[in-house]
């Protein structure tokens, strides 16, 4: 087992997917799952940081290899209890008037890893949060880069976007798309992670493009993302096309 601690900031995102990364290449674990277990691991961060403002400790992740895959502990020191597999259920087919921010994270954390559960501590005020997520059948591209977002125009006006759109890159990825018009199409074949956050800065963009008689279209999209698309009920939002 592998671990370490992160100051509790959006900062550490990044240095929590280093993490992952130089763990799964050191023990050989499978990089099909990276992706899954770094949002995973993104969803549940953000939420410590978001909700457990009584304590300003650092927290832990520890990644343990299993056979076929990883198992991963967050631990929380210090906060009241916030059991995340009591979580309400999302309703994902909801249209997207109606779409609003809020549990969508925890709903697709669910949907990808193979086991979730949490124990907390009363005495020492201690939470923990384990996930397991093993290799399936279906073959997925490994995850290669890890490059911090990139969002530009290319050629023929396609908007294209490169790296990851996690939590910390959401503020600049949404000041980029509040300032495109019209029908738009995203060029998502050089990116490589999006998380709940991620899907917000897409969702508020189709919603303003769509009052004007445009649409964000999405496009070269590879199977990862599609798989975070169609356990959120985005695949009946957007027009995607596969990589």
């Amino acid at each position: 087992m592998t671990d370490r601690v992160f100051r509790r900031s959006f900062d550490s995102i990044r240095d929590i997917a280093d993490f992952t990364s130089e763990v799964f290449r050191r023990e050989q674990i499978d990089l099909r799952i990276l992706s899954a277990v770094d949002l995973a691991l993104e969803e549940l961060f953000t939420n410590v940081v978001k909700y457990s403002r009584t304590t300003e400790a650092t927290v832990r992740i520890d990644v343990a290899r299993i056979p076929g895959g990883v198992e991963v502990t967050l631990t929380d020191f210090g906060v009241d209890r916030f059991d995340v597999t009591q979580a309400p259920e999302v309703d994902v087919t909801v249209p997207i008037e109606q779409r609003k921010p809020g549990g969508l994270g925890l709903h697709l954390i669910r949907q990808m890893v193979d086991a979730l559960d949490y124990h907390y501590d009363e005495k020492t005020r201690q939470g923990k949060t384990t996930f397991r997520k093993t290799i399936a059948d279906r073959r997925r591209r490994p995850r290669t880069g890890g490059e911090v977002l990139a969002i530009d125009f290319g050629a023929d006006g396609v908007v294209v976007i490169v790296g990851r759109l996690d939590a910390a890159q959401c503020a600049a990825a949404q000041s980029f798309l509040d300032r495109v018009e019209g029908p738009v199409t995203l060029d998502c074949s050089r990116l490589e992670y999006i998380s709940s956050a991620g899907l917000g800065v897409l969702l508020k963009t189709q919603k303003r493009l769509m009052a004007s008689k445009g649409k964000l279209r999405l496009a070269r999209v590879n199977n990862h993302i599609q798989d975070v698309f169609r356990y959120s009920g985005f695949d009946q939002i957007f027009e995607i096309e596969p990589a």
